[in-house]
């Protein structure tokens, strides 16, 4: 192999002499085997047979003699003249004494001979320098006008001066053209030296240097000599090299080849080299005619474009892209893994503290989450609150969700960010690379299911499997349906009783989502409910829920049924200034008063952010009352108590089961019930499935209790007929006793 620039060395730009010799220098050198050589034996050859042609006897068999002599000759006047400058002149002086040989021994073809060596010099004016020109001119005249006198021709003066004339004009227009050339190959040297470069032939195979033109000192920082001797691979950039080097074998003549790479200077700095070549073949040999440049600036230049085109502006991780590259990296590996992590609770500090504030989170959150991985992990960030991690190496999936849980509880520390305390939490999604799934497609789209699993299901981490992608197959079919069950009401509530423990009668009902679906059967929440309000068109189904449960109302009225109405609400659309016109408009159209309905908002969405506590204001303003659900479930609890604008709070059914079986849970649940009763908070207990439930909650003066104890959710007629059967019952229907279900 050889290098593109193994045949390179300086010239100065600005050497008057050498700069006139650059047209020459460049050039090929000529050998006997050239075509232009071999096309000249031809031509005389052909002439030869043309004079035999003649039929003048002696003279035509004496000319094509001479003309077959002279074709032998060509092979060997390369011999004479090696390079091309040496070559034009063996070869026009050949021509011209041939030409006055062929005029002595054949007189009548004088004047063909005239117009021969007229023409002969007036190619060789535009090839060669006048230094060289005017004494082959002279000699040429000087030949034809001895050839003339010594054969007797008339006129053989005036022949003589007239190829003076035209020598002289031929020398004249021959200087201007080549000074015209020369200007413009100047222009072109020039332009290359400007651009920071030089041109340069070399033989492909030895490397042998022809000539170079251009500052190559200023270009690569080496003198001449050390240019020369210095073997370039030691120069040219390990990362590089193979990228530029050449196959000698596989070089093609008329190919042209465009590499770069960077070279080490003499000071031990690297600049970028472009060398742009053509494969050309020179005396037989294959060889390079090219230039070179340096494109350092523009290098740096595209190294800044392609750094922060991977490069995430806000908190310098690499981005989607890069993250996608690092995978495609790893593509025919397996067994790292790819973390997906989203916030949970961001957008509220964006949209109450402001994008500022949110973007300081971030940083934070990004320094947090590097400062717990290795040294071999990625850690980018995909965009808004989404963050992914590669963990490289062969990781059991055990070790990974505990590094998920180590990152986790460093991001859920608190944070002063705008002068505010905020607390994110995170839901990540983590996939195992396996073989034919460990392309960066396939990745992040395993690692997005098991994250928004992680979501669905309120846990840290989610591992992906198989199964795992049946359920979100399901769900994509249960969103691709979502439309139509909206517009045909195949989505509706089914409504639960609430029970008051002191009168024993219906005090209210909770409307829980059901959907009718015509290929899974009837849905309850736990199979559509988080997939449909992480869709684009949950907004619109919970107005469609609320709906329903205004109309519940309003049968319930029709019915004689004095109870309250709950609807579960995602803390979001209770934030939608415009929820509080579409309830009031909602009421007047059934013609229900607002204080007839509950809206329960679930702990872990509620905070103290000025746009929550302003929503649920406008809420009890209207007259509606806000329930918090699964009280006791998130963080803080007590701190939860202090509350001024909540009516009501719903302890789940784990709390309550929880201290049935185990003391501390019991006093823990009889403590906060006391305090909340203390407050003036209305508690419903939900999920009460047994008696021993019933009575601790009614020991610890639990006013309300809903669950299957008593009904499970129904349709609305089947509510009514719940509540007549109950009136219907007296004092049986309380709830010391368990009264019969309606669907038993």
């Amino acid at each position: 192999m050889t290098s593109l620039m193994d045949s390179v060395f300086r010239n100065r730009a600005g050497d008057a002499p050498r700069a006139a010799q650059i047209g020459r220098g460049l050039e090929q050198p000529v050998s006997p085997r050239d075509a232009y050589v071999i096309a000249r034996f031809i031509a005389f050859a052909a002439l030869a047979l043309v004079a035999w042609s003649f039929q003048d006897g002696a003279t035509s068999q004496r000319l094509a003699l001479l003309l077959v002599g002279a074709a032998i000759a060509q092979p060997a006047l390369p011999l004479f003249g090696s390079d091309q400058d040496s070559y034009r002149l063996v070869q026009v002086i050949s021509d011209v004494l041939t030409s006055a040989i062929a005029v002595f021994l054949a007189p009548a073809y004088f004047w063909l001979g005239v117009v021969g060596v007229a023409s002969i010099v007036a190619n060789f004016a535009v090839l060669t320098p006048m230094r060289r020109y005017v004494p082959v001119a002279i000699c040429s005249v000087a030949a034809i006008g001895a050839a003339g006198a010594l054969t007797g021709i008339d006129q053989f003066a005036r022949a003589a001066l007239l190829l003076a004339i035209l020598a002289a004009g031929h020398g004249y227009m021959g200087a201007r053209t080549r000074q015209s050339m020369g200007a413009a190959r100047g222009d072109v040297l020039e332009a290359i030296s400007a651009a920071g470069g030089f041109a340069y032939v070399c033989d492909l195979q030895t490397g042998r240097i022809v000539d170079v033109a251009g500052d190559v000192e200023r270009v690569v920082g080496w003198d001449t000599d050390s240019w020369k001797l210095v073997d370039h691979r030691d120069l040219i950039h390990p990362d590089d090299l193979s990228g530029f080097w050449l196959d000698f074998d596989d070089a093609k003549v008329g190919e042209y080849a465009d590499r770069t790479a960077r070279f080490r200077r003499p000071d031990g700095t690297w600049v970028w080299i472009r060398d742009l070549t053509r494969v050309v073949t020179i005396a037989g040999r294959r060889s390079l005619r090219g230039f070179s440049i340096d494109v350092s600036s523009q290098q740096d230049g595209l190294a800044r474009v392609e750094n922060e085109a991977a490069t995430d502006e806000l908190t310098g991780l690499p981005n989607r892209r890069a993250l996608l590259a690092e995978l495609a990296v790893r593509e025919h590996q397996v067994g790292h893994h790819l973390v997906l992590i989203d916030l949970n609770r961001f957008k509220e500090v964006n949209d109450t503290l402001g994008h500022d504030a949110g973007d300081e989170l971030l940083e934070v959150v990004a320094d947090r989450v590097s400062a717990c991985l290795g040294p071999t992990d990625v850690l980018a960030r995909l965009g808004g609150d989404e963050f992914a991690i590669i963990f490289d190496g062969e990781l059991d999936e055990v070790h990974v969700a505990a590094e998920v849980e180590r990152v986790a509880f460093e991001v859920e520390r608190p944070v002063e960010v705008s002068g505010v305390v905020v607390t994110v939490s995170l839901s990540a999604g983590i996939v195992r690379a396996e073989q034919g799934a460990s392309d960066p497609v396939t990745m992040l789209r395993h690692s997005d299911i098991s994250m928004y699993a992680a979501k669905r299901t309120g846990v840290t981490s989610v591992l992906f499997d198989r199964a795992l992608e049946a359920v979100t197959s399901r769900q994509a079919a249960i969103i691709g349906s979502l439309r139509e069950a909206l517009d045909s009401g195949d989505l509706c509530l089914h409504f639960q009783p609430i029970m008051d423990v002191g009168t024993g009668v219906m005090a209210g009902v909770e409307g829980l989502a059901r959907w009718d679906h015509p290929d899974f059967g009837l849905l309850t929440p736990e199979a559509f409910l988080n997939t449909v309000l992480m869709s684009e068109q949950s907004g619109e189904f919970t107005r469609r829920m609320v709906l329903h449960g205004v109309a519940a109302a309003s049968e319930l009225v029709s019915a004689g049924i004095d109870v309250t109405v709950a609807v579960n609400l995602p803390v979001r659309v209770l934030e939608d200034p415009a929820f509080d016109r579409f309830v009031l408009e909602s009421c007047d159209a059934h013609g229900v008063d607002t204080g007839r309905l509950v809206f329960e908002i679930a702990e872990q969405d509620i905070h103290d952010t000025v746009s929550i506590t302003s929503a649920i204001d406008r809420v009890v303003q209207m007259g509606s009352t806000i329930s918090v659900d699964d009280f006791g479930t998130g963080h803080a609890t007590f701190e939860r108590l202090r509350w001024g604008n909540v009516e009501q709070l719903k302890l789940g059914n784990e709390a309550i089961r929880d201290a049935v079986e185990r003391s501390r849970d019991r006093a823990i649940l009889k403590s906060v019930l006391g305090l909340a009763v203390e407050l003036g908070y209305s508690v419903v207990a939900e999920g009460v499935e047994t008696h021993e439930q019933l009575d601790l909650l009614r020991t610890f003066g639990c006013p309300l209790v809903q669950g299957y104890l008593f009904a499970p959710a129904m349709p609305i007629d089947a509510v009514i007929e719940f509540a007549a059967a109950q009136r219907g019952r007296g004092e049986a229907g309380r709830v010391s006793s368990v009264p019969p279900r309606p669907f038993d």
